[in-house]
């Protein structure tokens, strides 16, 4: 299953309902408390950590493109495009 299914699948397993949940400042809000598995929120964790790792790629590359030659820079980026693909 790739990661965009198993997306789509958390999304129609969760349960929405209308609530009040507390604000840090004492202040309460109505919206909606989601629940969903132990399992659906680890793997969306995991998934957020990823997007935070591959920013942090992101952000070095565009760094070390701005300091090398063209040529350089194309590998630089072909690199972090497998790399990406690769946990993709």
């Amino acid at each position: 299953m790739t990661d965009k299914e198993r997306l789509e699948e958390i999304k129609s397993r969760v349960w929405k309902d209308k609530g009040t949940y507390a604000m840090g400042d004492y202040s309460q809000r109505e919206g909606y408390i989601y629940t969903l598995s132990d399992y659906d929120y680890e793997w969306l964790i995991e998934q957020a950590e990823r997007v935070e790792e591959l920013e942090e790629g992101v952000k070095e590359a565009v760094s070390d493109i701005e300091n090398i030659s063209p040529h350089e820079a194309k590998k630089t980026l072909m690199d972090l495009i497998k790399n990406m693909e690769g946990e993709i």
